[in-house]
């Protein structure tokens, strides 16, 4: 007999939209977690983000060397999703 009500957690993303927008409905409560604190709470986020991009990054500046003609920036035009995308599973 107690009276139905539901909290929703939620990281503080530009895209969501603003607490006082959501928080219409006295049964239903939307809190925003603060700043950078889904890292604390799901702390395999911290390491594997960081690790993806290192090694996307060592693989984008492996793939400019080993393609060295003098001109990176028409090298860097040439670079497209499908790169991009075999770069980052290979991450």
């Amino acid at each position: 007999m107690l009276p139905q009500k539901a909290l929703l957690l939620v990281d503080n993303v530009p895209s969501h939209p603003l607490e006082n927008e959501i928080n219409f409905d006295p049964t239903f409560r939307v809190l925003f977690l603060p700043p950078n604190y889904m890292a604390l709470l799901q702390p395999m986020n911290q390491n594997l983000i960081q690790n993806i991009t290192v090694s996307y990054r060592k693989g984008l500046l492996n793939y400019i060397i080993s393609h060295d003609d003098g001109n990176i920036v028409q090298l860097l035009k040439n670079f497209n999703i499908k790169n991009a995308v075999t770069d980052l599973d290979r991450a």
